[in-house]
């Protein structure tokens, strides 16, 4: 079963993603700011097949940092950004493997959007 680990700082935000994700076949881990998402990636990243996490974050850790850090633990791994905030043109920045979904949004686009190799036998 893939595994995701979700960030998002609004409590009921985060149940909604967690519970869509769970309904839709994922293991998910959701984190409730940066601070606990580098903790969880730094004990449990190696083994995460995807990354989804909101870009501005309670506790001075942006989104963005989590996302780099999840890269340095796994390569490999696919990031959805999620933001309520105006981020210019996203595709400009030039991420890789990386995707941004303004607020609201539908989280059947965002799991939509994850890579077939994601998708839950």
């Amino acid at each position: 079963m893939p595994r995701i680990l979700y960030v998002e700082d609004e409590p009921l935000l985060r149940l909604d993603g967690e519970c869509s994700l769970v309904d839709a076949g994922y293991d998910v881990a959701a984190a409730c700011d940066g601070e606990e998402a580098c903790e969880y990636l730094r004990e449990h990243g190696a083994g995460l097949d995807a990354l989804i996490t909101d870009i501005d974050l309670d506790g001075g850790l942006s989104g963005w940092r989590v996302a780099n850090l999840g890269r340095q633990i796994s390569q490999a791994r696919a990031v959805v950004y999620v933001t309520g905030a105006a981020c210019g043109d996203f595709q400009a920045l030039g991420v890789p493997r990386s995707l941004l979904f303004p607020k609201p949004f539908e989280w059947a686009r965002v799991i939509a959007s994850l890579p077939a190799s994601l998708t839950p036998a």
